[in-house]
């Protein structure tokens, strides 16, 4: 196509629309040196298009230089003057802005395109910008009419699935990245991602799918290695764990997470010795993430350091009450040191889990619910919506076997009513567990 319309460039030199043309296919195919020359070219033909000007910001932006996009796209607002006309070259410069580090004036070009109303060649654009700035529910306002409008489009799923991972809603992570990759296997994936979402729904055979991917696609993806490392561990394939934990380090031993998800399966494997070590050198490198305080306050307590193991938890209670957004993994340790054990502390935890049910995150939720157990396993209700959570996973026989136990169960110091309530409602969901059971599609 390219070849073609050079050809037609060459044959009409002073049309216009033969010239950028070929500036729009050479952009399409990556020779942004060529697209930049013919969108020059068409613009001296035509210099009042701000069409045009906006198509040459785009390719500068996509080039990595703000500085030559800022200027394009002030030009073409210099042409349109503040109509609705306005609005994509209004993106432009914000994004421009952003790349320069200008992020007050980025935010104002943004917010006037918003304003004026977005054209579907800009649209997704300022949902890129917000992802990027972590402004994940903006993102969705934008994403959600224009997917409603524009179903096959492949890159807006993608993107909508980075915002639902910013959210931690990874079952929608899941679905927008499949119906991405189903659409176009050629846009791009955050493979990763992903996989961790995968990971945390409990699917870890396309977790590790998806990881092959991400490794294929960058052999030197010292993350993806890890998480695989750890995915190879949970499916019980240790040496191939290992391997992989042990290429992540190798590759970039200044990262942290390849230490910490080593330390987890040191820890897991009960070698608490390596599981410490490990931990410690991830807090040396990012002391910041209460993760690795939590993590290694459990190798701590398990071989008998408890002086050390609480430290380690007020650590990582102390940075988790200041980090906004941060989950760390939720263990038993963990949970007796954030909730003081009394009376109604089972009542905290299983708020907890009801917390993390509706954020998705059903391995975290399931663990808030053991603690509640632990402390009353007289209250139905607790059974009933830990078998919720086994369910989401896909673990039938123990969501059924949770069930069975709401519907026994016999509550303590309850109203009788509650019982009530709770183990009838058992009935209804256990034998949708056990129609799943039978046919889990």
């Amino acid at each position: 196509a390219v070849q073609s319309d050079r050809q037609g460039a060459a044959q009409r030199p002073f049309y216009y629309r033969s010239t950028a043309a070929l500036a729009t296919t050479a952009f399409n195919i990556s020779l942004n040196d060529e697209a930049i020359r013919s969108y020059r070219d068409a613009i001296a033909m035509v210099p009042d298009s701000w069409v045009l000007r906006n198509q040459l910001a785009r390719v500068y932006i996509d080039e990595g230089t703000p500085q030559a996009a800022l200027e394009t796209a002030q030009a073409s607002l210099t042409i349109t003057n503040s109509t609705t006309h306005s609005s994509d070259a209004l993106v432009l410069q914000g994004v421009a802005y952003h790349a320069l580090g200008e992020q007050v004036k980025s935010t104002q070009s943004m917010d006037r395109a918003l304003d004026l109303g977005l054209s579907a060649d800009s649209t997704l654009l300022p949902a890129e910008y917000f992802l990027d700035l972590g402004e994940f529910e903006r993102a969705l306002v934008i994403l959600d009419p224009y997917i409603i409008g524009n179903p096959g489009d492949a890159r807006g799923h993608a993107l909508r699935g980075s915002a639902y991972n910013g959210l931690g809603r990874h079952q929608k992570v899941v679905l927008e990245f499949e119906e991405a990759f189903n659409l176009d296997q050629g846009t791009k994936i955050d493979f990763g991602r992903l996989a961790r979402s995968y990971d945390e729904l409990g699917r870890i055979s396309e977790s590790i799918q998806a990881l092959d991917i991400a490794i294929g696609l960058d052999p030197e993806d010292a993350i993806s290695l890890a998480y695989r490392g750890k995915a190879y561990h949970e499916l019980g394939q240790f040496e191939l764990a290992f391997n992989d934990l042990n290429e992540a380090i190798r590759i970039k031993p200044s990262q942290s997470e390849p230490w910490y998800l080593r330390g987890l399966v040191n820890l897991n494997l009960g070698l608490l010795e390596e599981a410490a070590r490990d931990l410690e050198e991830a807090i040396r490198i990012n002391p910041e993430d209460p993760r690795y305080h939590e993590s290694r306050g459990h190798a701590l307590n398990a071989s008998g350091q408890l002086s050390q193991a609480k430290e380690e938890y007020a650590r990582a209670l102390e940075l988790d009450s200041q980090v906004e957004k941060v989950q760390p993994q939720e263990t038993r340790e963990d949970l007796e040191a954030a909730i003081p054990v009394y009376p109604q502390a089972y009542r905290e935890y299983y708020d907890r889990g009801l917390e993390f049910y509706s954020l998705e995150q059903f391995k975290r939720a399931i663990n808030a619910y053991d603690q509640a157990i632990t402390l009353n396993n007289h209250v139905p209700d607790f059974y009933v919506s830990r078998g919720l959570a086994y369910h989401a996973l896909g673990l039938y026989d123990l969501a059924i076997e949770d069930y069975d136990k709401a519907i026994g169960s016999k509550p303590s110091g309850t109203d009788p009513r509650f019982f009530f309530f709770s183990s009838t409602a058992a009935w209804p969901t256990l034998i949708w567990a056990s129609m799943a059971r039978l046919s889990p599609t």
